[in-house]
């Protein structure tokens, strides 16, 4: 009798045992079981592998490099004569060349002198793969309140290369002039060479002082560009940027008379910078053609096989220093002038959306 009580008692209670389990395993699927995703490392979602492959993303974005920004050369310029805005300029590269990005976030953090970040910028943009985009972010925020600049970005949406295509544009006619009411502008003409209609052509340009120092940038959009068309752009700069003079382009070396021991005045000390320039002459450059200057000019004319090697600068040496069209020297002002633009080291850039 007791025995059977026992047993009684015993499935009674795997029963009751059995209720709790089903109602707790219940509860956790229910309200706290994770769902499946890509990213649990368990093949739940009809993937092909583990977490890659069919809707789950390929397993080699997991490798790709992140988009790279080279710090160190964002650029950032005032936008208008107040410097009360400040445009910012930068290039992102995408070292994967078989995944573009259709979406990503960037953000420009800015920081003052105290290296404290005071407010950030984030937009949003694309890049092809093995692309590189010229990034180019108007904002009113102060130029002068900025002492640095850092740029990341975030949300990278990959796609393989045959699924975000890049189209094939290409410009023509590109110009740097004066506008009529006094600023810069370029001008041209943006080509949309595919079968089929892009939703935007996006243009950047960067002018550039004649040393090549970087001064301003701009940039515009066209919109609905159809099949095999072309629409013309125009892209303003702020007017306190100028064009330089034609007695403002390179200035080269070009002598007009022959310099012997003796000689003195200013092209004695271009002749001296061409001979410290080789390596043939030290010290500071003076007015004066001493035996330094004699002998270091003997040195350069064998280098240059310039027969006789008198250390006189002759009309054979002349006209051989001449034809080489070497730059002289920029002055310190004209290093760091970030007013006046060569329009021949205007660059522009284009891309389209499809």
């Amino acid at each position: 009798m007791i025995a059977k009580r026992l047993i009684k008692q015993l499935l009674y209670g795997a029963v009751f045992t059995a209720i709790l389990f089903l109602i707790g395993f219940s509860t956790y699927n229910s309200f706290f079981k994770p769902a499946p995703t890509c990213f649990d490392g368990i093949q739940n979602q009809n993937e092909a592998g583990v977490d890659c492959g069919g809707p789950c993303p390929a397993c080699e974005i997991r490798e790709l490099f992140n988009l790279k920004v080279d710090q160190g050369q964002i650029r950032y310029f005032p936008a208008d004569p107040d410097k009360k805005t400040t445009v910012f300029y930068f290039e992102l590269k995408n070292l994967n060349i078989n995944y573009g990005a259709d979406f990503f976030y960037y953000y420009i953090g800015l920081f003052d002198k105290t290296g404290a970040e005071f407010q950030h910028i984030a937009d949003s943009a694309s890049i092809y793969a093995g692309g590189i985009n010229h990034i180019v972010k108007l904002a009113d925020i102060p130029y002068d309140s900025i002492a640095s600049v850092l740029v990341s970005t975030t949300d990278i949406n990959w796609k393989i290369k045959n699924e975000f295509p890049k189209p094939d544009t290409s410009l023509r006619a590109i110009e740097t002039s004066v506008s009529q009411d006094g600023g810069i502008i370029v001008t041209g003409f943006a080509q949309n060479n595919e079968a089929f209609a892009l939703s935007k052509i996006l243009i950047s340009s960067i002018l550039s002082n004649k040393n090549g120092m970087k001064i301003s940038a701009s940039k515009t959009e066209l919109e609905n560009v159809p099949a095999f068309t072309e629409k013309p752009f125009k892209l303003n700069f702020p007017k306190n940027i100028s064009l330089i003079s034609g007695n403002e382009t390179a200035n080269y070396y070009n002598f007009q008379k022959n310099l012997s021991i003796g000689a003195t005045g200013e092209d004695v000390k271009k002749l001296q910078e061409i001979l410290k320039g080789e390596g043939f002459l030290m010290g500071a450059t003076t007015n004066n053609f001493d035996q330094a200057v004699k002998d270091a000019l003997i040195q350069y004319q064998k280098k240059s096989k310039i027969v006789p090697a008198s250390g006189i600068l002759d009309l054979k040496t002349r006209n051989y220093i001449n034809a080489l069209e070497k730059l002289m020297p920029a002055s310190l002002s004209q290093l760091i002038d970030t007013t006046k633009a060569d329009p021949a080291k205007t660059e522009v850039y284009i891309e389209g959306i499809k």
